[in-house]
């Protein structure tokens, strides 16, 4: 009995001692995960989660390559089957699984990384599945409806909208684009909800402002009207816009375009710059698809220098049978000073873009997307 008693007393030291330990294990565990992450974590992402670049003109140079490429893959493919009906030719890219974007879908295996791009891509395609039987597409829940506009540019993002240049870690919001040295913040922000990423929050997590919307914009969406964002100092005068439309063909209801805006006084160090996106889309056989018709862009106008001094902008961009066409105008194409020395600003009723899909073309204000005839 008393062997009893004694191997009893034992066992319930030994229980005592085990949890107490299991304790401390448990309060050390919920300390170290109060603490901030340790030195090497805080300085270095991890490889593929976040793409680096030497810098602004690496990033930027980066994005005319693979635009470039873009072209020259879907020249070739043509090149082979360019001689078939629009018809025929989209059912070419379906038995084929044919992807314009594959020099991008490439560079990015090549880094191991997983874009916002991609990850908008493969939302995009199952939303265009889901649009099936309907008689205009839902443009209020296409996942393309994104502030980052240019779709080459996403390919260089993560998921966060974030990217590397030199030592700095930038990351873009619907109102603006913040920078930090700190790795360690960049995570931190990314536990943010979408309300407390404001300036003030943003900026005692070590992040400086690049620039900044005030008027709390980004993409806006509509069929013909919707809403965008425009920054400015002086009255009448945007230096940031951000905007995306949807209008359906007036000459054929089965076709659309989308046509999306950026303006940026500086995107980061460089050259202003203006780039307006335009997608086709096409009706066949009760499914909506990003389709080959013809489309283009034309700009036409003046925006203002310092936001004082008038500059002539004209530049006009056509191709048969492209999904996506993309027009760009830098400070390069108005003045030869030195990329980023002068300022620009686009004024109401001042630059003109035409988006044309066949015969058909809508004409709006680059400034507020109002109709402009002249």
């Amino acid at each position: 009995m008393k062997k009893t008693f004694y191997l009893l007393g034992i066992f319930l030291i030994s229980l005592i001692t085990s949890c107490t330990g299991n304790e401390e294990n448990i309060i050390n565990d919920a300390e170290k995960l109060s603490q901030p992450a340790n030195k090497t974590a805080s300085k270095f992402a991890s490889k593929g989660e976040v793409l680096e670049f030497k810098s602004f003109e690496d990033f930027e140079n980066t994005i005319e390559k693979l635009y470039l490429e873009i072209e020259a893959y879907d020249d070739a493919f043509l090149k082979k089957y360019g001689h078939l009906s629009e018809d025929e030719l989209d059912d070419v890219e379906d038995e084929l699984n044919y992807n314009d974007f594959q020099p991008v879908v490439d560079y990015e295996k090549q880094q191991n990384f997983r874009s916002l791009r991609a990850i908008i891509a493969e939302k995009e395609s199952k939303w265009l599945e889901e649009q099936e039987g309907r008689e205009f597409l839902d443009e209020k829940t296409d996942p393309d409806n994104h502030f980052v506009v240019d779709d080459v540019e996403r390919a260089l993002l993560n998921e966060h909208s974030e990217v590397k240049i030199g030592d700095d870690f930038y990351k873009y919001y619907e109102w603006g684009l913040v920078k930090t040295k700190s790795y360690e913040s960049l995570v931190r922000s990314r536990l943010l909800s979408r309300q407390n990423s404001t300036v003030p929050v943003l900026t005692d997590l070590d992040f400086i402002v690049i620039y900044n919307d005030p008027f709390g914009g980004g993409s806006g969406s509509g069929t013909g009207s919707g809403t965008g964002s425009g920054s400015s100092t002086t009255i009448g005068c945007k230096k940031t816009i951000t905007r995306e439309h949807r209008y359906t063909n007036g000459h054929n209801g089965r076709r659309s375009i989308k046509v999306k805006h950026k303006v940026r006084l500086n995107q980061f160090a460089g050259a202003p710059k203006i780039v307006t996106i335009v997608k086709g889309y096409k009706k066949r056989r009760r499914k909506w698809r990003k389709r080959r018709t013809p489309i283009g862009i034309q700009f036409n106008g003046k925006c203002l220098e310092n936001c004082d001094q008038e500059l002539m902008v004209s530049k006009y961009k056509s191709v048969r049978r492209r999904r996506s066409r993309r027009a760009k105008i830098t400070g390069g194409d108005w003045w030869n000073t030195g990329a980023g020395t002068l300022k620009f600003g686009i004024i109401n009723q001042g630059i003109k873009v035409k988006a044309t899909q066949y015969s058909w073309s809508i004409s709006k204000d680059l400034y507020d997307n109002s109709h402009m005839s002249n």
